[in-house]
């Protein structure tokens, strides 16, 4: 499946099965109940534009190479690992409802934040550094079960919410933690 224009894609009220990998190429996208039994991608070409993915379950990885700061939207959908490496600014991702996210893998900028979650949101957060994207500011705004910092010079701003547990590699050397007061 490839969504190359703006518009929703899947059923209102029948999950559809994809067979293979699904691509996302153009903002202002919405899956919605899919289940896609390879990987997903959300391509570059989506640039700094929206997508909302609802109802979807990915049995393979999700790319987040696109998006932009209003939002990749996750409202009731599953997801095992998601990799996040957008080449130029940063991705706000946004989980809701029964969403659970078991992995991320933080490469390039990103805003992780829950917003009304009643699944488990995000678990493990590992934040990494891509050589082309430089040195990323993530900032984490939710209840997460972990956190790595893997990353030299990276900055991770928790804004709000919990970490269960939060490990600083010892080739994280000038990695800077801020968090906030009602973090």
């Amino acid at each position: 499946m490839k969504a190359i224009k703006p518009g929703v894609y899947g059923d209102g009220a029948e999950i559809r099965t994809i067979r293979g990998n699904a691509v996302i190429s153009a903002e202002g996208v919405t899956l919605q109940n899919v289940r896609i039994a390879g990987d997903l991608w959300i391509a570059e070409s989506v640039s700094d534009g929206d997508v909302t993915l609802k109802g979807v379950t990915v049995e393979g990885k999700t790319f987040i190479r696109g998006g932009g700061a209003s939002s990749i939207r996750l409202i009731d959908t599953g997801l095992g690992t998601v990799i996040v490496n957008k080449k130029t600014g940063e991705v706000r991702i946004v989980a809701a409802g029964s969403t659970s996210v078991r992995q991320v893998l933080v490469e390039s900028g990103a805003i992780l934040a829950e917003e009304e979650v009643t699944g488990e949101g995000f678990g493990d957060v590992t934040v990494t550094a891509d050589p082309e994207t430089g040195t990323p500011v993530v900032s984490l705004n939710g209840d997460f079960t972990s956190v790595v910092i893997e990353a030299p010079d990276v900055t991770v701003q928790i804004q709000g919410g919990t970490v269960a547990e939060l490990t600083v590699a010892a080739n994280a050397a000038g990695a800077t933690l801020d968090v906030a007061d009602d973090a």
